[in-house]
């Protein structure tokens, strides 16, 4: 009789054994699916704000195309940064109150993705007065290095469609981009 209940007592030992395992397969499991939801929460949080930094570029734009328009023009866009120094408006003239400092045209390249260089405005009509006929692109970056939020806008007008804008909004992995097109000038 001793010796069977030893027996069973190893039994239990073996039994308890692989309750523990299949209890820490259960947790291990569970755990990696919280993780993952987690992930895909960050991940869709990360998109927002992309989409909602793609809208704040199209915004923008629209701004200086009604608002900042130059006196006797039609179009604000081609003013968005000819009127700034060719070389590089925002690092130029770092103290002008009358430079938009947000309009950045030095080749950076934040998260591997190449920036627009020199080349941000161009077109056979840019003139201020007229713009019809005129690319502009132009990025913002919303936080200190290592820039994990920005936008960047690529805008074009021409006679045939008016506008013609595409702004790519970046935050960390996450790029949303919003296009608008107008026919007449509204």
């Amino acid at each position: 009789m001793d010796e069977t209940i030893k027996n069973q007592q190893g039994i239990s030992l073996i039994i308890t054994f692989f309750i523990l395992l299949i209890v820490l397969a259960v947790v291990l499991s569970l755990s990696s699916i919280m993780y993952s939801q987690v992930r895909i929460i960050r991940d869709s949080n990360r998109s927002v704000v992309a989409l909602g930094l793609a809208d704040s570029g199209i915004e923008k734009l629209l701004y200086y195309d009604r608002k900042v328009v130059p006196e006797g023009a039609t179009h604000g866009i081609c003013a968005m940064v000819a009127d700034q120094n060719p070389t590089c408006p925002s690092d130029s003239y770092p103290d002008d109150p009358n430079k938009d400092h947000s309009i950045y045209c030095n080749k950076i390249k934040p998260n591997g993705i190449a920036m627009p260089k020199k080349e941000y405005i161009s077109g056979p009509d840019c003139n201020l007065n007229t713009c019809t006929d005129c690319t502009v692109i132009f990025y913002t970056f919303l936080d200190i290095p290592p820039h994990n939020k920005y936008y960047m806008v690529t805008a074009t007008v021409a006679p045939d469609f008016y506008l013609d804008a595409k702004s790519l909004g970046t935050y960390y992995a996450s790029n949303r981009q919003l296009e608008v097109k107008m026919e007449t000038n509204q």
